[in-house]
């Protein structure tokens, strides 16, 4: 039995089962720092049978090494843990004990270190391979002993809480942050770890690299048709094909939803990267099968090079963005590489989006009208309501700021404005004649918002404006993107008493089908098919069809976009009930208007 002091602490050991210093094998201590005792062992407080018990509670590992390795002491749990008995790990020589960690060999050169040098209590995390080979982890609070009978005998007493469990859930949490849990690939976040590290690396060796941005053209027809089931199993199938063709060293991720990116940390020159976009795009387009479904998919491209189009991670996510926007808008199914115009481009709409936020408050924006004008009588029947916004003394084409107001979901209070500067202008033009209607265009974004009836409802009701005399313009492919909403929302319009058009005829489904399931009043033919029927046999036929399709179906028909005398005459021919376009009129603001309406009546 010995005696051990607690290195840098003043605590009295007493070790009175163990390995001691003469080799006798022993299993039990106990701290006699704060018990008063005396040196009759038979007032002694504790026993060897309780010490025992104690030691063999505590929920953890306890064991004792010297400097060579060896055990002085363990507790059963350090038994059970390298499965044998105490008294087999006691009588191990300092090599086998450290066989018997096997790969915790850092952790023992680490004790040894403290053995000699820091004397200092310590905290660490050990990894473990018990004899069966499975992996245990322990956060082990570590006490530098010595031995007051033998001052250069010293030893470390180890007490480890196990937190292998602690340690698969971060493990979890880890992969849960790094990968994507469908398809097993990185997801953003290491997609962003590693393109820092590639742009250090870029720095480093001056070697360019890329991002690329990949996206499924029509993956959401798939979600919708087949389920979202076979659209999990499709964006698998997705990422092995592509994976299946990537060069070495190049990470693949996925994003989310039907998003992938490709980083290629260093490359050869930009024509592998067009090359590699090129063999995606081609396998992509390769029928996949999905249980009994066959697919068709296509996938569209974007890609920045580093350093040269950025050097900032961050700024490499906006531009390869840019660069897979320029690819849908050819239609898709298609590479497009960055272009520094294209950021150009979007500094153009964020400041348009800036400025079109105020534009209301500030009384920027006013409405124009286009008349529509009788084929068979030449009177005037109504006008299309477009607005303008005009800032800082010039005119913002419509082509630029209703995207963006699309885009950013400006358009509804723009388009809420828009009905309610109509309705309190048109009281003008109705009382001179009833059957004038004015038409508005509604975007997708305000065809699917929720309150758009009682919206409606309530600016007719304070503006004294009969439902006939609106009429709500709404494109095909609105119409399509969700029929049974859609249907819905046209037949609540068509009860409220409003009339409703389908713009921009023939360039998108041109399905007779839902032509009879909507309550359409009125088809206008997209001005594509008008400005070639005087020279276009095919324009002429295709306009001709469309006339005699909306006349079967009990509507009217609309051609816009009539510059030319020919182009009226052929169109009063074929029996199209309405005219617009330029050879009649431009939009025009509201007093100048209302001066061509006058005019107009007197020719009439």
């Amino acid at each position: 039995m010995g005696e051990l002091h607690s290195a840098g602490k003043n605590r009295l050991i007493r070790l009175i089962a163990g390995r001691d210093v003469d080799g006798t094998i022993a299993t039990f201590f106990e701290d006699v720092d704060s018990v008063e005792y005396s040196n009759d062992t038979d007032d002694h407080l504790y026993n060897d049978a309780l010490l025992n018990q104690i030691i063999n509670l505590v929920p953890g590992v306890v064991y004792m090494r010297d400097i060579e390795g060896r055990f002085l002491l363990a507790n059963l749990a350090t038994a059970d843990l390298f499965d044998c008995a105490v008294e087999e790990l006691l009588s191990l020589s300092g090599e086998e004990a450290s066989n018997l960690l096997k790969d915790n060999h850092r952790h023992l050169r680490e004790d040894h270190e403290v053995i000699v040098n820091d004397k200092h209590v310590f905290v660490a995390e050990e990894h473990i391979v018990c004899a069966k080979g499975k992996e245990h982890y322990y956060r082990t609070t570590k006490i530098p002993y010595s031995f007051d009978e033998e001052p250069d005998s010293e030893a470390l007493l180890s007490v480890g809480v196990e937190i292998t469990e602690s340690r698969a859930i971060e493990r979890q949490l880890k992969s849960k942050a790094n990968f994507d849990s469908l398809t097993g690939l990185g997801n953003r976040n290491q997609l962003r770890l590693r393109l820092k590290q590639a742009l250090l690396h870029s720095d480093r060796t001056g070697m360019p690299g890329s991002l690329m941005l990949l996206d499924l053209d029509n993956f959401r027809e798939v979600n919708e048709v087949l389920g979202h089931s076979t659209g999990d199993d499709l964006l698998k199938q997705v990422a092995k094909a592509v994976k299946s063709i990537l060069p070495p060293n190049c990470l693949l991720t996925r994003l989310g939803g039907d998003e992938f990116a490709i980083l290629l940390p260093e490359i050869e020159s930009e024509s592998m990267v067009t090359l590699l976009a090129e063999n995606i795009i081609r396998e992509i387009e390769l029928p996949f099968i999905i249980g009994e479904n066959r697919i068709d998919l296509r996938m569209s491209i974007g890609s920045v090079f580093f350093p040269a189009d950025a050097e900032d991670h961050e700024e490499l996510f906006k531009r390869v963005d840019l660069a897979l926007a320029g690819a849908k808008r050819k239609g898709g199914g298609c590479y497009c590489q960055f272009l520094m115009e294209m950021n150009v481009a979007i500094q153009r709409r964020r400041a348009i989006a800036s400025e079109l936020s105020t534009a209301l408050d500030n009384n920027e924006c006013s409405l124009h009208y286009q008349p529509l004008i009788s084929a068979k009588t030449g009177e005037l029947v109504g006008m299309e309501a477009l607005m303008r916004w005009e800032k800082d003394g010039h005119q913002v084409s419509p082509v630029e700021f209703i995207p963006v107001a699309e885009q950013t979901g400006l358009i509804v209070p723009l388009g809420e404005w828009v009905i309610a500067r109509a309705c309190q202008e048109m009281g003008r033009w109705v009382t001179a004649n009833r059957n004038i209607r004015i038409s508005i265009n509604l975007s997708t974004v305000q065809f699917r918002q929720k309150n758009l009836l009682e919206m409606v409802r309530r600016l007719l009701r304070e503006n004294h404006v009969a439902p006939e005399n609106i009429e709500f313009e709404i494109t095909e492919s609105t119409l399509m993107e969700d029929l049974d909403d859609a249907v819905h929302t046209m037949q609540s319009l068509h009860d409220l008493g409003v009339h409703i058009a389908i713009d921009d005829f023939g360039t998108g489904y041109s399905s007779l089908n839902y032509l009879k399931r909507f309550p359409i009043n009125k088809i206008k033919i997209d001005r594509s098919f008008i400005k070639d029927i005087e020279t276009d046999n095919d324009s002429a036929a295709i306009t001709k069809a469309i006339v005699n399709l909306g006349h079967s179906l009990g509507m009217q028909v609309v051609a816009e976009g009539v510059e030319s005398a020919g182009q009226l005459e052929y169109l009063k021919k074929a029996e199209c009930d309405i005219i617009q376009g330029y050879y009649f009129a431009r939009p025009l603001a509201g007093n100048k208007f209302t001066e061509w309406v006058e005019r107009r009546a007197q020719q009439v």
